[in-house]
């Protein structure tokens, strides 16, 4: 199997240990959101459609401003422009479907902090499980005499290019910031909800929810991990009824990925 740092094989073996105890403490998951209640809304199978049409157009929408030539800088703004609008757009379904209004999904100022502290708190294990589940990934492949490592096409480019300030801070703010803000607002908000109302069950709209945000991220060798990323995602994002939790961790989770790129490119 690949070689792992200590710090790593720790941070999994934890992860590991905290889900078995949750899985033991929750009736194998079935009790964890018995009492949890999803925020009155409206959506429905056309909802999903009409949301993934969005950020389908929106991401064709940047290749025309884009081509192989272009800079890395170019490529991020372009795409940062483009998904920020694709979140405009989204928003005003979040705040008609939502009977409230996106305040149902968003805390209040005074629990800012606390979602901050639960962000940290579900991000350790969740990122642990999804290292442990593409290092075994990984190692299947290699069984099958497939050694490479496929990167998101993103973190690819930034790895193999030079990198100045403005590159760097466009790669943060794009994939840090703006990519879990739409994402989110997408595969949980809409997607998931909608799901949720479809089957009936939140754990089948979370797992449905998590397979679609899998897919659509489109890197085979990565769907494993995906799944846990966008499970653990949904679990949170209904268990504490705040997209703010979710996309927090999926800003970090982010964040460490192009840390990582840079370091490695530098070293």
């Amino acid at each position: 199997m690949p070689e792992l740092e200590t710090l790593q094989l720790v941070w999994i073996f934890f992860a590991v240990i905290t889900l078995i105890k949750w899985l033991i403490r929750h009736d194998l998951g079935r009790s964890s959101l018995k009492n949890v209640e999803v925020p009155s809304n409206n959506f429905s199978v056309l909802d999903i459609i009409a949301a993934l049409a969005i950020f389908i157009l929106i991401s064709g929408l940047a290749s025309v401003f884009i081509n192989e030539d272009s800079s890395m800088l170019r490529k991020l703004s372009a795409n940062s422009i483009c998904n920020s609008l694709a979140v405009a757009m989204l928003l005003p379904i979040l705040n008609t479907r939502y009977t409230k209004g996106i305040k149902a999904i968003l805390p209040p100022l005074n629990k800012v902090p606390a979602n901050i502290f639960t962000a940290a708190c579900y991000s350790i294990p969740a990122y642990g499980l999804a290292a442990f589940i593409l290092t075994i990934t990984v190692y299947i492949c290699s069984l099958f005499n497939y050694n490479q490592i496929q990167q998101h096409e993103y973190l690819k480019m930034f790895s193999e290019n030079s990198k100045n300030i403005l590159t760097i801070s466009a790669m943060y703010i794009s994939t840090s910031i703006i990519t879990p803000i739409l994402e989110e607002c997408l595969f949980r908000g809409i997607i998931q909800t909608s799901l949720i109302n479809i089957t009936r069950s939140k754990w089948l709209g979370i797992i449905f929810g998590a397979i679609i945000f899998a897919l659509m991220h489109a890197n085979p060798q990565h769907f494993p991990a995906l799944l846990v990323l966008g499970t653990f995602f949904g679990y949170v994002f209904t268990k504490h009824h705040s997209i703010l939790i979710a996309i927090l961790m999926h800003a970090a989770f982010n964040a460490l990925n192009v840390t990582g790129a840079l370091f490695n490119a530098g070293s």
